[in-house]
């Protein structure tokens, strides 16, 4: 018993698996730490190349890789590319870009030039989507369509702007242009200059008004017709170019078709509905 106990007493203490496979592990850890130190040299290198994609009229490649704004000597895995392409993405003629690391040393950067579609204002264009952007003076391109309002409704303005054109085009009324003001009046100009004064309401509700009785009533003196004053509930008002005379032409609700009844006003109208002075000459000048 002696002798057992003894040899029992000074067996060799054996280590748990669980911290023999702790140290394992670690020890994997050092030994790709320690490589990884070694070869990251080789994998994160010194950006060379900006490589600039996409189709350009307005834009260069050298001004986009200006904007990019890539350090000398930054590395590739080191590069914020959503700061990169934050910065590329402030050019007004960037609709949107993306960046993308190349390896082993470059950045490719693909680039959504915009596509205006209508002047915005005094000093802006309107892209396809409806958002308006500022470029430099040089850009502007005076043969687009004007547009103007607020630049929070652009889009609904621009959408407007095509539903009445596409409405209007093959008749004396084409449209050149559609302006939304503060007070959320609508003004179309058409192409012969003529101003439709279309109100607050919906203008496309004044398709129709426009198509039959204002063509039929104008169709033949556009030349001498200012502006149409389509802010009345029983007709529209006329300004002639000379400047002297408007005529206010009444429409019957439910009437298609004929001539609508027009007198001289006997004053100028502001926005009210004044009453015409009875006419003998049928509206015509």
């Amino acid at each position: 018993m002696n002798a057992e106990t003894l040899a029992l007493g000074h067996a060799e203490p054996r280590i748990p698996k669980v911290v023999l496979r702790a140290v394992a592990s670690l020890a994997v850890l050092l030994a790709i730490a320690v490589l990884a130190a070694q070869i990251e040299p080789y994998l994160n290198r010194p950006i060379e190349t900006v490589r600039i994609e996409g189709h350009f009229q307005h834009l260069t490649a050298v001004q986009l890789a200006a904007a990019a704004d890539v350090g000398s000597g930054e590395h590739l895995f080191d590069a914020d590319l959503v700061a990169v392409r934050t910065r590329v993405e402030a050019l007004p003629w960037v609709a949107g870009a993306r960046v993308m690391r190349v390896w082993p040393d470059a950045l490719a950067i693909s680039v959504r030039e915009r596509e205006p579609v209508a002047r915005w204002g005094d000093d802006g264009l309107l892209d396809r989507d409806g958002n308006p952007f500022r470029p430099s003076s040089s850009d502007l391109d005076v043969a687009l369509p004007q547009l103007a309002g607020p630049d929070d409704r652009a889009d609904e303005v621009l959408d407007t702007y095509k539903r009445l054109s596409a409405a209007l085009s093959s008749g004396p009324f084409a449209l050149a242009g559609l302006t939304l003001d503060e007070r959320g009046e609508w003004t179309a100009t058409t192409r012969s200059k003529v101003v439709l004064r279309l109100g607050q309401d919906d203008p496309l509700a004044q398709i129709a008004l426009i198509q039959g009785a204002v063509t039929d009533s104008l169709a033949q003196q556009m030349d001498a017709v200012a502006y149409v004053d389509l802010r009345y509930p029983n007709g529209f008002a006329v300004g002639w170019v000379n400047g002297k005379d408007i005529e206010h032409c009444a429409t019957k609700a439910g009437s298609a078709g004929g001539s609508p009844f027009c007198g001289r006003l006997s004053a100028s109208v502001s926005g009210g509905a004044s009453a015409p002075v009875p006419a003998t000459h049928g509206g015509s000048r």
